[in-house]
């Protein structure tokens, strides 16, 4: 089955418009009745800055040592344990890998200060 539609064409630069029929066929039509889905674009990746990308290391590290809350920190490293960076703590002789390690046993890193006679 076939329906006539007409569609205006334009047949020059001026305004005069002519009708003319068209042939539609409707069950080719209904067939193709399935709405058009847009492709999916994914945003450009932002370039890191140093700030974020020493941010993500240092969460990494975070989540590497167990996630470790500030009286840990502190029963690990001292008072100032909680504020140190992931170096620091390397530098005291505890990496993230082995903190929890350190936690178990009881040890601290930073020797305490001997008390002045």
């Amino acid at each position: 089955m076939a329906s006539a539609k007409k569609v205006r064409i334009r047949k020059s630069r001026s305004k005069k418009v002519v009708e003319v029929p068209v042939e539609i066929d409707v069950k080719a039509q209904a067939a193709n009745d399935k709405p058009e889905v847009a492709p999916i674009v994914k945003a450009d990746p932002k370039p890191q800055t140093d700030a974020g990308a020493a941010r993500s290391a240092g969460i990494q590290q975070f989540i590497l040592a167990g996630r470790p809350t500030r009286e840990q920190f502190r029963a690990v490293f001292g008072p100032r344990g909680h504020l140190m960076t992931w170096v620091e703590r390397e530098e005291a002789g505890c990496d993230a890998a082995h903190f929890q390690k350190f936690l178990a046993s009881g040890k601290t890193a930073i020797p305490e200060p001997k008390a002045k006679k």
